[in-house]
């Protein structure tokens, strides 16, 4: 809550989820956890891969496990275009929002 001139209101609810691919972010996800990380009320990093369940402290969430259509994340030697899923993972990101929402 904060308390101005206008009364006290509440400060809104940050769900911040962070696509990135294992294990080849490792170090993008140790400079998000150390920035804006802690001013998250929630924070998930979003990924295909087979991996850890947390980072930094912070839940690691394998969206395979809830839309199992999800093509999994490419490794750095595939030129495949089908291996490259932002998009498609960004999309099922927005379903798993909702999910994550009703089932903190």
């Amino acid at each position: 809550e904060v308390s101005g001139t206008h009364g006290t209101r509440r400060m809104p609810t940050v769900m911040c989820l962070v696509l990135i691919g294992l294990p080849q972010e490792l170090e993008h996800a140790a400079t998000i956890a150390e920035t804006y990380g802690p001013d998250c009320n929630a924070l998930y990093f979003v990924t295909a891969s087979t991996g850890p369940k947390t980072l930094h402290g912070y839940a690691v969430i394998d969206i395979r496990e809830f839309f199992p259509d999800v093509p999994p994340d490419h490794n750095q030697t595939s030129n495949d275009v089908a291996a490259h899923n932002t998009i498609i993972k960004t999309l099922y990101m927005y379903l798993l929002v909702d999910h994550l929402s009703k089932h903190p």
